[in-house]
């Protein structure tokens, strides 16, 4: 479980909220994900173009059109890439991250916050598209 850093998955995420990835779940085209590229820890959705298999884009989103990142181009064997497969809106009830422009997520250090947000909770799962 990671914390969001950065606002770069809104309005599905904000700054300080947790994102729960798999380390076996199928990254597809238009999946949100976190990835390690380079020094930097990107929280992005993940894109790929047909015509060009070989390169992948990260591209974060904004409900604020000045906010929007700038896209990161990548071979897909440059960057470590998780699936985001659920968001914990835990950003009131935990501390906010320390700003860092390398790193968009951090690990969740202190899993007590979490724990306590997360007991006697129940887990739902999405079929088809949401919206």
């Amino acid at each position: 479980m990671y914390q969001l850093a950065a606002g770069t998955l809104d309005p599905v995420a904000g700054i300080g909220d947790l994102l729960i990835v798999s380390n076996y779940a199928k990254v597809n085209p238009r999946n949100l994900v976190v990835a390690a590229f380079g020094e930097s820890l990107l929280a992005r959705r993940y894109n790929r173009i047909e015509a060009h298999p070989v390169i992948i884009f990260l591209t974060g989103q904004s409900v604020d059109p000045l906010a929007l990142p700038e896209p990161i181009i990548a071979s897909p064997e440059s960057a470590k890439i998780k699936k985001v497969v659920g968001t914990v809106f835990a950003a009131r009830a935990l501390p906010t991250p320390a700003l860092d422009v390398t790193r968009e997520f951090v690990p969740l250090t202190d899993a007590t916050g979490a724990a306590k947000i997360l007991g006697g909770t129940r887990l739902f799962q999405v079929k088809g598209r949401s919206a």
